[in-house]
């Protein structure tokens, strides 16, 4: 009997489905699932057909679930499109959605924060299934431990609960990311390691194999090892690496080339990993693949299509330091350039829009803001200043401009105490925690400082209630649309003036209402 290619394949797809390792989940038993007795976390997918980051996702889930079936650890999906009254009732806003469920309890399970690859996510469940430190009772065990890509070791005196108390906690701060954390508190095997109690040691598969840590076993000194150390020396950005050199605390220099193995570039290379060898720990350097990813270039101020180029994004100012593209880029330039960088003698490339004319900002009651404005408008006085960052292309901004002009204007009357003030966060250096749109903030009078942070808006978005905001955390506590606005005070004028005669009048400015409103941030994907 002879059978159509289609009915092959369509048999084929069925026996990969009753093959897979995945828990199909749906109304009817997903209750049934969650209720078992067994205790080691879930890894559970909200996904929809349809979804392009759904399907790439699929042969990494499916690998992951066989892989860690052998440990009695669950993966788990549920088709939205086809149970949409349960992916309501979790909530789920986007696909795919990955949550870690533990004892059952899915109303209170946390999102997956690893990366979507199989060896990430097997790691990543391995470690929510176990002690967060795991003990390492023999040499066996730690060279098995050693084996992982990144491991982090301490060893310590069995009653020594001050040592392992705070590498636990480092540990659990990085519970979420894929390097694992283990305790050897057995004197012979540290003595066969060449260490001496209390230590704590990285173990790699890429550059220096084993670094041990030289600071003081405190946990911000641990954690700082941690992510320094988690990283390649000179090593690459891309999807999977961007967050952890994003959150690593340090700098990151971006070496745009189109071909990391062309010859042409090598000294060039070659001088980026000298400089990352010397400062260390000061600053990351790694490449960036210019044809994949040479729109990035854009967000650190480089001009695009002009490789190989540089630029240095210091994170927690959301400033960029560009190496000029007009110049050549020779290892004794590049040198030069990382020195003064370190030595802070290097002056950051500001983006900005042109300064709005005046005529510009007389048709807008809304304060327009660009970078080379931004401190003086935003930071340096003592109003209190509503900042909206938004985006020209996002569409939750644009259904907000009119209302964000009806509450502009409003507040009219007290201009010597409330800003209302707007920014495009992509074409202007602003904020650098700013990821969605829109995004709104107040700049409370007299709680500008280095440790103070703005207020976050997160409420309806409407003049109303956004005016209750500005009322609620500002200094000046005033309700444009509730307080009573002041009939001006006019002097009365005498027909001969009287000495020593003054007539004072203080006009109280009107409180505007306004209301804040939680939005649904639109964004866009990094890289």
């Amino acid at each position: 009997m002879r059978f159509s290619t289609s009915l092959l394949l369509a048999a084929s797809a069925i026996s990969a489905v009753l093959a897979s390792d995945v828990h199909d989940l749906n109304g009817d038993n997903f209750d049934a699932f969650f209720e078992t007795e067994d205790t080691k976390p879930v890894l559970l997918e909200f996904f929809a057909p349809w979804c392009g980051h759904c399907k790439a996702l699929a042969p990494s889930y499916e690998e992951a679930a066989t892989a860690l079936k052998t440990q009695d650890i669950r993966l788990a999906k549920v088709d939205c499109d086809a149970n949409s009254a349960l992916c309501a009732k979790y909530e789920v806003q986007g696909y795919p959605t990955l949550k870690v469920v533990f004892n059952g309890d899915v109303k209170n399970a946390k999102a997956y924060s690893g990366q979507r690859n199989t060896d990430a996510i097997i790691t990543y469940m391995e470690k929510q299934s176990k002690d967060v430190v795991e003990p390492l009772t023999s040499t066996e065990s730690l060279d098995a431990f050693k084996s992982h890509k990144i491991s982090f070791v301490v060893f310590h005196d069995k009653d020594d609960k001050t040592t392992f108390d705070t590498f636990k906690k480092s540990a659990e701060d990085f519970r979420d990311d894929t390097y694992l954390f283990g305790a050897v508190t057995d004197p012979e095997v540290a003595k066969a390691e060449g260490v001496t109690f209390p230590a704590i040691v990285t173990y790699r598969d890429f550059d220096e194999p084993k670094v041990e840590f030289d600071g003081k076993i405190e946990s911000e000194a641990i954690n700082a090892f941690v992510r320094r150390f988690s990283l390649h020396l000179f090593g690459e950005v891309g999807p999977e690496t961007y967050a952890a050199y994003s959150t690593a605390g340090l700098p990151l220099g971006f070496v745009f080339v189109e071909d990391r193995e062309d010859e042409a570039v090598s000294s060039v290379l070659d001088a980026f990993k000298e400089a990352a060898k010397k400062h260390h720990g000061k600053v990351n350097i790694a490449t960036i693949n210019a044809k994949i990813y040479g729109s990035h270039a854009d967000k650190v101020n480089l001009e695009s299509e002009k490789w190989p180029a540089f630029a240095i994004h210091d994170f927690a100012t959301n400033k960029k330091y560009v190496f000029d593209q007009s110049k050549d880029m020779t290892p004794e330039a590049i040198a030069t350039f990382l020195d003064e960088f370190v030595e802070g003698k290097i002056l950051a490339t500001l983006k900005s829009e042109p300064i709005p004319t005046a005529e510009e900002q007389s048709e807008t009651a809304v304060t327009i803001v660009v970078g080379n404005t931004y401190d003086d408008l935003v930071l340096n006085n003592d109003l209190d200043v509503l900042v909206e960052y938004y985006a020209p292309w996002c569409g939750h901004c644009k259904k907000l401009a009119p209302d964000y002009e009806l509450l502009a204007e409003k507040y009219k009357p007290f201009s010597d105490k409330i800003r209302i003030a707007k920014v495009d966060a992509t074409s202007n250096d602003v904020d650098a925690s700013i990821h969605g749109f829109p995004t709104i903030k107040l700049f409370a009078a007299g709680k500008k400082g280095k440790d103070d942070k703005p207020a976050d808006y997160s409420g309806p978005r409407t003049p109303e209630s956004l005016a209750e905001f500005i009322a609620a955390e500002g200094t000046y506590k005033i309700n444009a649309y509730t307080e009573e606005v002041p009939e001006p005070v006019k002097e009365d004028k005498a027909e001969e003036p009287v000495a020593e005669s003054t007539s004072e009048s203080e006009s109280k400015p009107a409180a505007t209402e306004s209301e804040a409103a939680k939005e649904t941030k639109e964004t866009k994907d990094e890289l």
